[in-house]
């Protein structure tokens, strides 16, 4: 959220930006570079169309964008068609809800590599796929503000946690037990970097400097 007066986007360097209010999965206010105002739909598609627009537009010359979704954080709502499945499975309705907007991100991220595919830029994009902590859900939540007691050895408890949490580890997003700070984190150069899993330790401040070097960008730009 930009306010009257603050500093925005624009004041560190973003030459185009867009981005929502609060948790607002479905019918945003949209904050824009140039307008702002409330849009229709799925946010994670009204991002996605964007950033189609923007690489389709600047095919032919340098570009950087970071696209920051905000699905799938609480609350857990998707599109129907994604939640269904897992519905299906015999999954409960805040997992199903869960699992689709997982499965909705996807659909998405998947039209933005098939556009680097289709412009002929994918084999000159590093893609960096990241989230900023590791678990939580409404589990957390309850047990954080009616029994704190309950998770006292760091460990969440709960029939739908036990299914998500499949390495078993300690804690969840707001701690540094592994299961707050560890997160996924993908990179993607075709015929550049090759597919496979990597056992360094990684921090996010390692990845600005790191896609810096790669693209042969000065760091004192």
């Amino acid at each position: 959220c930009v306010k009257a007066g603050s500093r925005g986007p624009s004041d560190f360097g973003w030459e185009e930006w867009l981005g929502g209010g609060g948790y607002e999965h479905r019918d945003p206010i949209m904050f824009q570079t140039d307008n702002n105002c409330r849009a229709q739909g799925w946010t994670v598609d009204l991002w996605t169309e964007e950033a189609l627009k923007f690489i389709r537009m600047h095919r032919d010359a340098p570009w950087f964008a970071s696209v920051a979704y905000i699905i799938p954080h609480l609350p857990w709502v998707c599109d129907d068609k994604y939640a269904a499945p897992f519905l299906a499975q015999g999954c409960s309705t805040n997992l199903a809800a869960c699992y689709g907007s997982i499965a909705q991100m996807d659909a998405c991220i998947g039209r933005l590599l098939d556009a680097l595919r289709e412009t002929g830029q994918e084999q000159r994009t590093i893609v960096a796929f990241v989230s900023d902590n590791g678990m939580s859900s409404p589990e957390v939540q309850a047990l954080a503000t009616k029994d704190p007691q309950a998770w006292a050895d760091g460990f969440v408890r709960g029939e739908d946690w036990e299914k998500r949490n499949v390495a078993q580890l300690r804690g969840h997003k707001a701690t540094d037990w592994e299961n707050g700070i560890r997160q996924p984190f993908l990179v993607r150069w075709p015929e550049t970097i090759a597919p496979g899993e990597r056992k360094q330790f990684g921090c996010a401040e390692d990845v600005l400097p790191t896609l810096l070097d790669l693209a042969a960008v000065p760091d004192t730009v």
